[in-house]
């Protein structure tokens, strides 16, 4: 193993030679592997969507593509080298979404290696020469594997989004072995390890903000194990905190700037958010200790005041008290515990944003102690009898490879949207949201290509899950306008007017419910309404390329065609892979005689235009437009 790494010396007991390469393999095998299902998923209408198709800043290396970047709080976060590491991924893979899983797995089994070392380090530090080597490296395998394999990854590996976690584990990892070393070095040498430690965690965070409370976790390692803990190793810290700090106020900025659903303290008071953090504590570590009924959602919901808040508040109080006493006997345990709690404190809900109540991707950090526990837990097993040692290492083999087996289970969870919800209303079948968000994603399965049965069994799974959802939360609005959508899309137009009367009647006063509402008023034969409605979206999203192509379509088919090409002239400027919008505009070009613009605007549209009728239709025009020049 390279010594600057780690900065240690052997142990009293030399390791056979292929320990230093074997057990880092496995590791790197072990934590890419158990996420391979991944490689076959598709990008999910889960925030990749978003991010990643509707967003269009971020596709290039351009000077004017990094300044985007760099500038940008899209979505609520601010993560410039998040969207530089998918820029690097579209110049190679365009838009497969193989090539971006592949790079959060090979991200992954980085951050697995990385923190191989980094368990070595702490055993090293904890034990000193009393530590033999080999069982040090069997002992932080183990703990590497522990966290690199286990199912609460899952998330944050195999969702793209979560880039962020997988590319910030790498540095972020880094920074604390960076630290490790720079305590163990003296003169300029331990100088240079400091800024490598600072510099690492500023480049951490321009990935996301996870490393803001690190200046506390390194204060709580200065106590134990390295025992530096002094004024002098605190001012130390004064770096780190003010890049922390920086940070924060920066995550705040974005959050509250961009994210629509920042819970108000009005409605969710400090007791409410305290509660939420005790449960949060404490849901972390029972999923460590038992990942099942995992879901992509764990919804916050109306009702702040359930039992399990109450229950994990008291549970989590009790184990701060439980662990502060056990400081002298267990040091490790009391630095674990801290050193999670303030990892995952920024998460607990203090500063409230989204419907989620938890979430399994705060733990990619936040739950690195619990493996190094479990790293010196194997250590001190050493000591006792062969056959209790034996038995002890059997059964950690089998946790492990029974967490892979989850893993690998989990992982195929999130290959689609469809059983990404499926999962998650098993899980929670009260998650109206969940559901939902099911109803949705069944829709967007519909394909043209589809038989009418194929298409109507969709839709009929669709309006089921929308249906389960409103008979759990009634004002629900989102749910009203989804199911509006598949209402039209089953042709039945009254029902759809009335799903978005009901949506825009609890307070859903979107540009998109809108649109909708107008084109089953359209299909009607309510023309005028639907004019009205369109135009009502426009006014609330100028940019809404849906609503003026729509506009212009309704003014086509009343023969206002001055009207309309200037409103399908707009709607392609905002949105220049707008087919409809392109064959509309070909079709006036043509009525007016202008032959070789209505051309340019068929050979545009006929690659968007799937196979069928529509296609073959262009295509004549084509062929008509071309005997006519």
């Amino acid at each position: 193993m390279p010594r600057f790494l780690c900065g240690y010396d052997l142990g009293v007991t030399e390791p056979p030679p292929w320990t230093r390469i074997a057990l880092p393999g496995l590791i790197v095998v072990a934590a890419f592997g158990a996420y391979a299902p991944a490689l076959g998923a598709g990008f999910l209408a889960w925030d990749d969507q978003a991010y990643l198709l509707t967003e269009t800043g971020w596709r290039g290396l351009a000077p004017s593509n990094i300044a985007w970047m760099f500038g940008t709080i899209s979505g609520g976060h601010y993560q410039p080298l998040t969207w530089l590491s998918w820029a690097v991924d579209h110049a190679v893979w365009g838009l497969n979404p193989a090539g971006y899983h592949l790079t959060n797995l090979v991200l992954h089994a980085t951050s697995a290696l990385l923190l191989y070392f980094l368990m070595l380090a702490l055993l090293r530090a904890a034990h000193g020469p009393g530590l033999v080597e080999l069982h040090g490296r069997v002992a932080a395998a183990a703990g590497a594997l522990f966290h690199a394999v286990h199912p609460l990854r899952v998330e944050s590996v195999a969702w793209v989004t979560e880039r962020r976690d997988v590319l910030c584990g790498v540095f972020l990892i880094a920074s604390v072995l960076a630290y490790l070393r720079m305590a163990r070095e003296a003169g300029p040498v331990r100088w240079r390890w400091y800024a490598a430690s600072i510099g690492l965690l500023v480049v951490s965070l321009f990935c996301k903000g996870w490393g803001m409370t690190l200046w506390v976790v390194l204060l709580v390692l200065d106590g134990w194990p390295l025992r530096r803990l002094s004024w002098k190793t605190a001012l130390e810290k004064v770096p780190f905190a003010a890049a922390g700090a920086g940070a924060m106020i920066v995550a705040y900025v974005a959050v509250t700037s961009c994210c629509t659903t920042v819970v108000p303290s009005e409605s969710h008071g400090m007791l409410e958010r305290i509660l939420q953090a005790g449960y949060g504590l404490c849901f972390y570590v029972v999923k460590t200790i038992a990942p099942v009924k995992l879901a992509a959602l764990y919804l916050l919901g109306e009702q702040l005041w359930p039992k399990p808040l109450y229950v994990g508040a008291t549970a989590a109080s009790a184990l701060v008290t439980i662990v502060l006493l056990l400081w002298r006997r267990i040091p490790a345990l009391t630095v674990a515990w801290l050193a999670y709690a303030i990892t995952v404190a920024p998460v607990l809900g203090f500063t409230q944003s989204g419907f989620q109540l938890v979430a399994d991707r705060y733990s990619y950090f936040a739950c690195i102690p619990f493996a190094a526990l479990l790293a010196g837990a194997l250590v001190q097993l050493q000591a006792a009898r062969p056959a209790i040692r034996n038995a002890g290492l059997a059964a950690v083999g089998a946790l492990l490879v029974t967490l892979a087996a989850l893993t690998v289970d989990q992982t195929t969870v999130w290959r689609s949207t469809v059983s990404l919800w499926t999962q998650t209303v098993r899980s929670q079948p009260d998650n109206y949201f969940a559901w939902q968000a099911l109803g949705t994603a069944w829709v967007k399965e519909v394909d043209p290509r589809m038989t009418e049965a194929e298409r109507r069994a969709i839709l009929g799974e669709a309006m089921a899950a929308f249906d389960r959802s409103v008979r759990i939360a009634p004002r629900f609005a989102v749910v009203y306008h989804d199911r509006a959508i598949a209402r039209l899309m089953l042709n039945d137009v009254d029902g759809a007017i009335r799903e978005c009367d009901r949506g825009i009647e609890l307070g859903f006063r979107t540009a998109d419910i809108y649109v909708n509402r107008g084109l089953a008023r359209n299909f009607a034969g309510d023309g005028v309404g639907a004019l009205a409605d369109f135009e009502h979206a426009i006014a609330i999203d100028p940019g809404n390329s849906a609503a003026w192509r729509n506009h212009g379509l309704v003014l086509q088919a009343r023969g206002d065609l001055a009207g309309a090409l200037v409103d399908l002239n707009r709607a392609i400027e905002l949105d220049p892979t707008a087919c409809a919008a392109l064959i509309a505009r070909a079709q006036i070009r043509e009525a007016r005689a202008e032959w070789g613009l209505a051309a340019d605007d068929y050979g545009r549209a006929l690659p968007l235009t799937p196979q069928g009728p529509a296609r073959r239709a262009v295509q004549e025009a084509l062929l008509r437009l071309k005997a006519k020049q």
